[in-house]
């Protein structure tokens, strides 16, 4: 996840940094210098740049999501697993139950097991370290 924030952080400041670099600063021009900008108006090297730019800012952006997901799937998993030891058939992830609405504090992403005709038992969901 961390190599896709960086690529995403890279390239979205020299997006920023062409585009405003040659006329772009005001809203009412950016997309003029955009479009002269993506034809090669003002040399081969800004369009490359911003080529990169957007290349940076989707690769990092897709790095990163995935990441995100293949996190969100080890939790999930690890949940049911947790689940399946303690006996119960269902898991799923969800709030925690014992919120206070005033104090945030008390608020945390919940591994939640249940079965019909057992209380639901609830824990704190844990990405598994790798």
């Amino acid at each position: 996840m961390i190599a896709g924030a960086v690529l995403l952080f890279l390239g979205a400041p020299l997006f920023a940094g062409v585009l405003f670099g040659h006329g772009g600063v005001r809203k009412s021009a950016q997309f003029r210098v955009l479009g002269e900008l993506m034809r090669g108006v003002h040399g081969s090297l800004p369009r490359a740049l911003l080529m990169l730019s957007f290349l940076l800012i989707v690769v990092g952006s897709c790095v990163t999501f995935a990441a995100v997901g293949a996190g969100d799937r080890a939790r999930a998993k690890h949940c049911e697993a947790t689940c399946t030891e303690a006996g119960y058939s269902t898991a799923r992830i969800g709030p925690n139950s014992d919120r206070v609405q005033s104090d945030r504090t008390t608020w945390f992403v919940a591994c939640i097991c249940e079965e019909p005709g057992r209380e639901p038992l609830e824990s704190r969901a844990v990405t598994p370290a790798p």
